[in-house]
């Protein structure tokens, strides 16, 4: 781990005490295709989040390959792994107008709303399970998302 992981894997660490959970709240028609094809066609998203489907792979591989997607990785910040079962994602949010004024609250500045981002790793995490590349309970993944400070908002995979 380099200086620069290193501090920020421990200044998440001491903010987590300041996190406030939020409420995931309902399913936008844009994650329930996602969910759906998933389920219908896991090798197909895998595929398309450049996720391979022929070789096991751990959970830190499918969340790595899900940022690193060219499409994705517009939306989420690169991702940290707190532990071996839990990965967490910051999604990114888009600035201001120049004058600083544009009225939008940070949670409709966010690239993918916060309460939608965790259904995308979801979706990606259900493919890799369906598609028999990644071995884990789908019954034991809890998906949460914390506004970190009124600045970010965190995405946290976790696997019990």
């Amino acid at each position: 781990m380099n200086t620069e992981d290193f501090i920020r894997h421990h200044a998440r660490k001491i903010l987590a005490e300041a996190r406030e959970r939020r409420k995931i709240g309902g399913i936008s028609r844009a994650a329930r295709e996602v969910l759906g094809l998933a389920d219908s066609d896991p090798k197909a998203l895998l595929s398309r989040l450049g996720i391979p489907s022929n070789k096991k792979i751990e959970l830190k591989d499918v969340v790595e390959l899900f940022a690193k997607n060219e499409t994705v990785s517009q939306a989420f910040e690169d991702p940290s792994f707190p532990s071996a079962s839990a990965a967490e994602v910051y999604i990114k949010v888009l600035p201001a107008s120049s004058d600083g004024k544009d009225g939008l609250s940070l949670r409709d500045r966010c690239a993918v709303s916060p309460f939608q981002a965790p259904r995308y790793l979801k979706a990606a995490i259900t493919a890799a399970k369906k598609a028999g590349v990644l071995d884990i309970d789908l019954a034991k993944v809890e998906y949460q998302v914390f506004e970190e400070d009124g600045e970010k908002f965190l995405v946290r995979v976790l696997v019990g």
